[in-house]
């Protein structure tokens, strides 16, 4: 495994750009200290932590804010209507007399608590779903606070086929887009919503080049034993092809 130190020291990964508002909120953390995680092997150590693009956000904020005001809406409505064309009959009738004042107190309580969770989930949901860069391996949590979270990891040494995706207007006016990558086993991963993916994709691309460099070097006899195993089926296959042809 390639020391933590060894990629600081060589600048295998450069620092992105905003790296202060990045960090700020939480969308890019490069080489956080003190930073662990639950399946976190001897030796290995966080090079990355990655968040969707806080503007992915967006949507549910908005919907926060009016699911907050909507009460005060709706009361305003009713007052004015009332006033204006029942001579406040409505709020003085019989019927909203004979109301528990405290029940209306309670019904604003728990539309409340049901908003405030509304916003819990959401927020919770972006921010523990990770994907996380160490100097082993590439981790993708997958949270959700009702069905728990799924754990994907792929060694570094595994990953090929690096692309990136920016499409769309809002993805262009404010940096976002999508990542993909391939394995060895022809997996396909995709992530949505990173933030500066020029910079990630040659950050990581870097990082696996730079492992697999430092792999090979520190244990050059496995690859001579993979290219002697390659040869060696190579001539398996070449003595079946030639046998078949002799045959009558």
């Amino acid at each position: 495994m390639v020391k933590i130190d060894l990629i600081k020291k060589e600048k295998v990964i450069t620092l992105p750009e905003n790296k202060k508002l990045l960090e700020f909120f939480g969308m890019i953390i490069t080489y956080p200290e003190n930073a662990t995680f639950a399946t976190q092997n001897e030796g290995e150590n966080i090079v990355m932590i990655i968040r969707r693009h806080f503007i992915k956000n967006i949507g549910w904020i908005l919907n926060a804010v009016l699911f907050i005001i909507v009460p005060t809406v709706l009361i305003f409505l009713f007052t004015l209507i009332d006033a204006n064309l029942f001579n406040s009959e409505l709020s003085n009738g019989a019927f909203l007399k004979s109301l528990d004042p405290n029940l209306g107190n309670a019904f604003l309580f728990f539309y409340y608590s049901l908003v405030v969770s509304f916003i819990v989930f959401n927020f919770l949901h972006w921010y523990y779903d990770l994907f996380i860069v160490t100097n082993e391996r590439f981790i993708s949590i997958d949270f959700d606070i009702i069905k728990g979270k799924v754990i994907t990891d792929i060694p570094l040494q595994d990953i090929i086929d690096i692309s990136e995706r920016v499409e769309g207007f809002f993805a262009m006016m404010f940096g976002y887009g999508t990542i993909e990558f391939k394995t060895i086993s022809e997996k396909t991963m995709t992530i949505r919503g990173v933030t500066q993916t020029t910079w990630f994709r040659d950050g990581f691309r870097d990082l696996i080049s730079f492992v697999r460099n430092q792999e090979n070097y520190n244990n050059p006899f496995d690859t001579v034993n993979k290219k002697g195993e390659a040869a060696e089926a190579e001539a398996q296959e070449s003595a079946k092809k030639t046998a078949q042809y002799i045959e009558p």
